[in-house]
């Protein structure tokens, strides 16, 4: 299964379901189940911004997953109609991407793993139910 290593609070935010969105500066080639590996650092401007103390986050393992649903490119216009979703303060800037995301859970058991930039692959033995789990949502 894919994974992608996402800084926390950001990470949190996405398995929670309180951010719909992640937001890439490049498109991915790929729609489907996703691995949300919580890197080893911390955004502490969001960590502040959202309340989210430090001590109850999880780093640099696999906390859940997500299904990558589409990928949009951002206009200015549509960055401000979704920022209540993707949770960027920053302004607009071109070619920035949202990658729009559902189907959230977070593992009852985080699994330690080591992060990498982009998409990388995690065996489908090592995630507990993960093929029964997308064969139950038809998303295989």
């Amino acid at each position: 299964m894919k994974a992608l290593t996402i800084k926390q609070p950001w990470a949190e935010l996405i398995v929670s379901g309180r951010r719909p969105f992640e937001v890439r500066n490049w498109k991915p080639d790929y729609q489907g189940w996703l691995l949300v590996h919580a890197g080893k650092k911390l955004d502490e401007q969001a960590a502040r911004r959202f309340n989210i103390a430090p001590s109850v986050l999880t780093f640099g393992a696999i906390i859940g997953k997500v299904h990558i649903d589409e990928c949009i490119e951002f206009t200015p216009q549509s960055w401000e109609e979704l920022k209540s979703q993707h949770l960027e303060w920053s302004d607009y800037q071109p070619g920035v991407f949202g990658w729009r995301l559902s189907a959230a859970a977070r593992f009852e058991h985080p699994i330690p793993w080591s992060g990498s930039l982009g998409l990388f692959e995690v065996p489908d033995i090592e995630i507990p139910d993960a093929s029964a789990d997308a064969s139950k949502a038809g998303l295989t």
